[in-house]
């Protein structure tokens, strides 16, 4: 009984402990699920990554009941170590001891350690007896830390950490339970890298939206123009693009074809760059020309690239004005050109000059030849023989030779310097050609060669220094006579034509090839040398006919058909109221009534042969000689017409007008402005001088006539005066 008693009740025993075991395991099964499903729970409503941590580490202690857990990341290193990331439970400094790493050594053979560098949970159950946990055993015991497990945290590239779960008893965890609770971390690796996305995704939003901003930024205050073109129309200007292309709001362009922007010239080569840049290839920095909204043009450089964004495939245009830039380069081109033709004028005028100085003494020793043979002779011979009269004449002729050479040189030079006064007077050109030619027959008789004259009927009256003219004149007779071979002709001929005498000599000399005739009236130009040295002279006579003929007013010009086919200088100056004029006007019908009129002019013969010319019309003029007799005889005589001199020496025509037209008395008179300026600005500033009419000297006596007849509240006839600058 006794024997059987027992067995039974140990069997009694065994099944209790049994049922207590299978209850125990079952709680612990329980609480891991409970703890999964809550871990499960803080997942799906983590707000961060440390926020979950926390939570789940919570959740293990609390729901498990186990005596501490934590949470370490590896990091990559040179000791491998592993940091804490969270725990909870009875810690006590001890993650601060235990100085882990995920290496294979001596502090990386823990559990810990072992499942970040295997990727597979490892446990101790029982850690006052297991050799791997010798490191930190004492710390554990202190702790009554028994028994551990490390879960691995696993993601694409293996483990990233474990969570660590401590127990005061050996060997809590059964292999039911440890598969809850790897995956309870495999949960908790999942949301760990989820969150981590999320956060990885928001900060690159934040930073693109920072970035977008920043370059928005960029874009704005950019120097440069920029614009993007989408689908071949304006998507975007930059206010850079707006002031290049002349626009005050982006709507004025937007949605318009982007080749409308530019010049139609550069169309196919922006649509041929369109069509790269949407092919995915580039485009060069090239130059091409905008067109502003208000029609001007633009030089700009132009670079491309295409971009994709949410709205699809587009293009991106930075244009930089280059406007200032290429005008700069013309102009340093066009300086460093004239540079080069300065320097090449310098050239040859120093080339020029070498020869001038060359021949200047060839001419100038020429003459010493005869003078001396000719002194032996006078020293020698009886002063009355024949010996004696030759030698006499060349040294006459001689002496003469020497002394035009030096006239020219320095009549050259007066003009070069402005330094030649001019002795004007109205006379008639057909005296001063006759008389000229007329002096220069007998030389041309001596050479063999005939003149002939032919004057107009009419005078040609002209405002010139009649000596000079002359001068002018005798220079090109000379020149013909001494290029042109003998039993040929020179002719002179005049002409009155469109306000100008034009005066011309022609000869059948040796003519001159186009290349030389550019060059004709510049100084120390010669015909072919030895030529030049048979007949002699310095090359300054047709220089000197340009610049007296300038000092004029007048101009010169030369022409000629080639070597051997004689060559024309034509010479034209103003036409001017001369006495001839005065009595061609006097011919005239007179005006309806007669005008008084006031002269105001500096210039003596002018102004009187000015006031003869209106006198012989009807007219009672008054003449003054300056600004301030001017306006006092305004003032007191309170004319009718007044023709006034810009350039008087007192004070201005401008000014006078002013002053006459601030007088009540006077606001009726009519002023004309004389001036040898006749621009458009001239006309403009004498109409906001007051002014009505402005005549360009010499004065037209036509153009004076019906001025006057049109005075005052008549309206001249249709197209006849064009001096008008307000209605009469």
């Amino acid at each position: 009984m006794s024997i059987a008693g027992t067995t039974l009740g140990e069997k009694h025993l065994a099944e209790d402990a049994r049922r207590d075991a299978e209850g125990a395991e079952l709680r612990h099964l329980n609480r891991t699920l409970r703890a999964l499903r809550n871990s499960s729970h803080a997942l799906l409503h983590a707000a961060d990554e440390k926020q979950l941590l926390d939570e789940v580490c919570r959740i293990v202690v609390e729901d498990c009941g186990h005596a501490m857990v934590w949470i370490g990341f590896a990091e990559h290193d040179a000791g491998r170590t592993i940091s804490p990331a969270a725990h909870a439970g009875f810690e006590m400094g001890y993650l601060e001891a235990l100085h882990l790493t995920w290496a294979d050594g001596e502090r990386g053979r823990g559990p810990t350690g072992t499942a970040i560098r295997t990727g597979r949970r490892s446990a101790s159950v029982d850690m006052r007896t297991d050799p791997r946990l010798a490191p930190w055993r004492d710390e554990a015991g202190r702790r009554g830390f028994v028994s551990s497990i490390a879960l691995p945290l696993l993601g694409d590239g293996g483990a990233f950490g474990a969570i660590s779960i401590y127990s005061r008893e050996p060997d809590p965890f059964s292999e039911d339970e440890q598969g809850l609770l790897q995956e309870l971390a495999n949960d908790l690796a999942f949301g760990i890298t989820t969150l981590r996305l999320r956060d990885d995704r928001r900060r690159a939003e934040a930073a693109l939206r920072q970035s977008e901003a920043r370059y928005r930024s960029l874009v704005q205050l950019s120097p440069e123009a920029i614009l993007v073109n989408r689908g071949g129309k304006v998507e975007y200007l930059n206010p850079a693009a707006l002031e290049l292309l002349g626009a005050s709001r982006a709507e004025e362009l937007q949605g318009r074809p982007t080749l409308d922007l530019f010049h139609p010239d550069f169309h196919e080569v922006i649509r041929g760059r369109i069509g790269e840049l949407l092919a995915g290839r580039a485009v060069p920095l090239i130059e091409e020309r905008v067109v502003r909204l208000d029609g001007a043009v633009r030089d700009v450089e132009v670079a491309a690239s295409a971009f994709e964004d949410q709205g699809g495939r587009a293009i991106q245009v930075i244009l930089r004005d280059v406007t200032q830039r290429k005008a700069a380069e013309a102009a340093l081109r066009e300086s460093e050109q004239r540079h080069r033709d300065l320097a090449d004028a310098l050239r040859e005028s120093d080339h020029r000059k070498n020869e001038f100085l060359a021949v200047l003494s060839h001419e100038l020793r020429n003459p010493l030849a005869p003078i001396r043979n000719s002194l032996y002779v006078l020293d020698r011979a009886p002063p009355d023989s024949e010996q004696g009269r030759r030698a006499r004449e060349v040294l006459r002729r001689q002496t003469d030779h020497l002394a035009r050479l030096v006239d020219d040189l320095l009549d050259l030079t007066r003009v070069a310097r402005g330094k030649v006064t001019l002795d004007r007077a109205c006379v008639d050109l057909r005296a001063v050609v006759g008389r000229t030619c007329e002096d220069h027959q007998a030389g041309f008789v001596a050479k063999g060669l005939r003149l002939s004259v032919d004057l107009p009927g009419a005078p040609v009256p002209v405002e010139v220094d009649e000596t000079r003219i002359s001068q002018v004149l005798g220079n090109l007779l000379q020149n013909s006579a001494k290029f042109t071979p003998p039993g040929r002709a020179v002719a002179v001929t005049l002409r009155a034509h469109a306000g100008r005498a034009v005066l011309s000599v022609r000869d059948e000399g040796m003519g001159m090839e186009p290349e030389f005739l550019k060059r004709l009236f510049e100084p120390f130009v010669q015909a072919e040398r030895g030529l030049a040295r048979t007949q002699g002279g310095l090359g300054l006579g047709l220089a000197l006919v340009k610049g007296l003929v300038e000092l004029h007013g007048g101009s010169v010009s030369a022409a000629s058909a080639g070597l051997d086919q004689g060559s024309e200088v034509v010479v034209e100056l103003p036409l001017a109221a001369g006495p001839e004029e005065v009595a061609r006007a006097a011919g005239r019908a007179a005006p309806a009534r007669p005008r008084d009129v006031l002269v105001i002019e500096d210039y003596a013969d002018s102004a009187q042969a000015l006031a003869d010319a209106l006198a012989l019309g009807g007219h009672r003029v008054r003449v003054a000689a300056t600004a301030a007799a001017g306006i006092a005889l305004a003032r007191s005589l309170r004319p009718e017409v007044v023709l006034c001199d810009i350039g008087l020496p007192d004070r201005d025509g401008y000014q006078v007008a002013r002053t006459l037209r601030a007088d009540e008395a006077l606001r009726s008179t009519v002023l004309v402005a004389l001036s040898g300026y006749a621009q458009e600005e001239d006309r403009e500033r004498a109409a906001r001088a007051g002014f009505d009419a402005h005549v360009p000297k010499p004065a037209s006596l036509e153009a004076l006539r019906e001025i006057l007849d049109a005075t005052p509240g008549e309206t001249p006839a249709a197209g006849k005066v064009t001096a008008w600058l307000r209605p009469p």
